[in-house]
């Protein structure tokens, strides 16, 4: 099934934002329980993946298009996600999300 998401990321609420489309993946966001909690992410005391992605990826790439991008991709690139398609584009006070993908 094909699943498109159309979003904006605000730059003055940023990890918020990038951290809430991450939800879309619910072992991701930790709506499926804790036994899907990475060990990274538990080592690091977090208590969701989400969160753990989005602050790894802002230490990287700081707040910017990268960090959407690269966060993203780190939940898509698991097995039950195929033919993934994702634009960011920035504006002054927020960026665009754009995405497609196919779950399995």
């Amino acid at each position: 099934m094909m699943y498109e998401v159309k979003t904006r990321v605000k730059k003055s609420n940023f990890r918020n934002d990038l951290v809430k489309i991450l939800g879309f993946d619910c072992d991701v966001s930790g709506e499926n329980g804790i036994e899907y909690l990475w060990e990274e992410s538990r080592k690091k005391g977090y208590d969701n993946n989400a969160e753990y992605i989005v602050d790894k990826m802002i230490n990287v790439y700081g707040e910017s298009d990268y960090a959407i991008k690269e966060s993203l991709l780190e939940v898509l690139k698991h097995s039950y996600y195929t033919d993934r398609f994702l634009t960011v584009s920035e504006k002054k006070y927020f960026y665009n999300v754009y995405l497609e993908f196919n779950h399995q």
